[in-house]
């Protein structure tokens, strides 16, 4: 029973050490990624950087950056950055007037979203595509999808896109079905939601979108400039400057139409505005590019260092799996002879008591044989006669030293310490 006992408590220990170790090769494994990790440039600083390159009207960049955002996004599964990365890059398109991969990127962003149902980005998607397929002038597709996007802005309640919706769908009728019903309901309705948002630009937006329906389609050059003069106003305390450049210019042909020599004073206007506008545009633009040609500097030492840090983060990881791999060749190996060892100590206790047990069993069949057989003697001494007395007095002498030699080689082979347990 003894062995068996032993062995019981000997196997839990050995697997409780064993998950221990493990638990600390698996702490040291997350420990060594966490560090190579770190030198990985994270998919928000990407994003950040392709926002300033766009804030700062630097689109090429800006659409490079977004890519990479995008393909880093594609590897890590995240199909919420996939989709924002797919818009702005359709929006960097739409400025690069590359309006075929504009197309191209809305329709990815779309696909992401529905697939992955990012309800969030939905009505954003609609509306690019809307606005793309009304300057291509793709009345039925233009249509589809800005409706689609009216119908989700109308449930978040963002009224200034709602407004700027409707305000280029009624450019689009104007320009193409003159479908006067139509014109006017969204006009109503970009004005309407303009209101809502209190949002001067989308306010001044739709009003040169009643001036446009006034001049072209209705002919009323009077009703034209009170829209055009209002949207001016609304255009200067918004201070949106392209839209100032385009009331002044609107306002002079209406003005020209209506033979006010005022015309003239707004032509002027518009020449200085888009003069100032040029000049400040022109000396945005070398600023632009001097930074451009620093910024692609930058960018040339950043990719060699990127390279370097990548070779050295390999590096890292090659030398991070030979230490562990050695660990977990060491803890193995000492486990094994750790067994081994408890093994042999295991088959040594179960010899010994196999031994004690053939000793006890020898002592038995030998000693206690012999002093049965004196008692036995002893018993019956008094009945025989003299000669057959002497004979088995002798008998029992004989048996009492042949018991006394038999303990006594035994106690000798215990006290001996040249006998070793194996020889015993």
């Amino acid at each position: 029973m003894y062995h068996i006992h032993q062995q019981h408590i000997f196997v839990p220990l050995q697997t409780r050490n064993m998950m221990k170790q493990w638990r600390i090769i698996f702490g040291l494994c997350l420990c060594i990624f966490s560090l190579v990790n770190a030198y990985a440039q994270s998919l928000e600083t990407i994003l950040q950087q392709a926002k300033k390159f766009y804030d700062e009207n630097n689109y090429p960049l800006s659409q490079e950056k977004y890519l990479k955002a995008f393909k880093q996004a594609e590897k890590e599964n995240n199909p919420s950055v996939m989709a924002r990365a797919s818009l702005s890059l359709a929006r960097c398109y739409y400025f690069l007037n590359d309006h075929a991969n504009a197309f191209k990127w809305s329709y990815n962003a779309l696909h992401i979203i529905q697939k992955h149902r990012i309800d969030t980005l939905l009505s954003q998607t609609y509306y690019y595509l809307g606005a793309l397929y009304i300057e291509a002038k793709k009345v039925d597709s233009a249509k589809k999808y800005s409706f689609k996007a009216i119908e989700l802005l109308q449930k978040e309640k963002d009224y200034s896109r709602l407004s700027q919706t409707y305000s280029t769908l009624a450019q689009l009728h104007i320009i193409t079905s003159k479908d006067v019903t139509s014109i006017e309901n969204m006009i109503d309705s970009a004005e309407k939601y303009a209101k809502m948002a209190e949002n001067k630009a989308m306010m001044g937006f739709a009003a040169s979108k009643r001036f446009n329906y006034c001049f072209f389609i209705k002919k009323d050059y009077e009703e034209a400039l009170e829209h055009i003069n209002k949207a001016e106003k609304l255009y200067l305390e918004a201070g949106s400057r392209e839209a100032i450049l385009n009331a002044f210019r609107g306002k002079a042909e209406c003005l020209i139409m209506l033979r006010d020599t005022a015309a003239r004073t707004y032509m002027l206007k518009w020449f200085a505005f888009k003069d100032s506008v040029f000049q400040a545009e022109k000396s945005a633009n070398i600023a632009k590019y001097e930074t451009l040609f620093e910024t692609e500097k930058k960018d040339r030492e950043n990719q060699l260092l990127q390279q370097e840090n990548k070779l050295n983060r390999l590096l890292l990881f090659v030398i991070a799996v030979l230490v562990l791999l050695l660990i977990a060749l060491g803890l193995w190996l000492y486990n094994r002879n750790n067994l081994k060892k408890k093994q042999h100590e295991l088959l040594m206790l179960q010899s010994l008591q196999h031994d004690k047990e053939r000793i006890a069993r020898d002592l038995h069949d030998n000693v206690g044989g012999q002093l049965s057989y004196i008692l036995y003697s002893l018993d019956g001494i008094n009945d025989e006669d003299k000669e057959k007395r002497n004979d088995v007095i002798e008998s029992i002498n004989q048996s009492v030293r042949s018991v006394i030699n038999s303990l006594r080689e035994t106690i000798w082979a215990i006290s001996d310490a040249n006998i070793n347990v194996q020889d015993f």
